[in-house]
């Protein structure tokens, strides 16, 4: 099945690039962080169709790019309403992945914004990612587990405490599916 899909998405890429010359770039393969960073300060608007994923970091490292560029006023997000993230980031724009009409709507949508509006909706978002740091989240579920677990003994806790795993410094994504 995958290989079927791969084909098939070979041959849509190639129609685009015969039909329109340079107008898409297409990697089939995991890029490095570096290679993700120079793509989104590249890239205008960032499309996310994925129809599940945990903690979605792709649009997390494109605002955080665009903020340091200073070009929110040229960037837009459209993700996915099935991404990890996207009921945390304000003002990115919300598609369903099966619905073609929507997505062509919210990238036209995207392209034809104001930069004052992409500027204010991009703001939004990156209050979220400024607010919302890997620590933070770790330090509130850490605390979360303390209110929620009776102490056995002085300064111990129930073991489910031992079973606990936080990946504080692995980032999983995939920008290839």
């Amino acid at each position: 099945m995958q290989n079927k899909m791969d084909k098939d998405t070979m041959s849509i890429v190639e129609d685009i690039l015969n039909n329109y010359p340079g107008s898409l770039l297409f990697v089939f393969r995991n890029l490095s962080k570096i290679e993700r960073l120079a793509l989104w300060s590249m890239s205008n608007i960032l499309l996310i169709t994925s129809l599940r994923d945990g903690q979605c970091i792709p649009p997390l490292e494109f605002i955080s790019v665009k903020k340091a560029e200073k070009k929110f006023d040229k960037s837009n997000v459209i993700m996915s309403q099935f991404s990890g993230c996207n009921s945390a980031l304000g003002g990115i724009l919300m598609i369903n992945p099966f619905n073609i009409e929507e997505i062509t709507k919210n990238i036209d949508i995207a392209m034809q914004m104001l930069p004052e509006e992409r500027e204010q909706r991009l703001e939004l978002a990156y209050s979220f990612i400024q607010n919302n740091s890997t620590q933070k989240w770790a330090a509130g579920f850490i605390n979360a587990l303390k209110r929620h677990t009776e102490p056995v003994n002085k300064g111990e806790f129930l073991s489910l405490n031992k079973f606990v795993g936080l990946g504080l410094m692995s980032t999983l994504i995939r920008t290839q599916n």
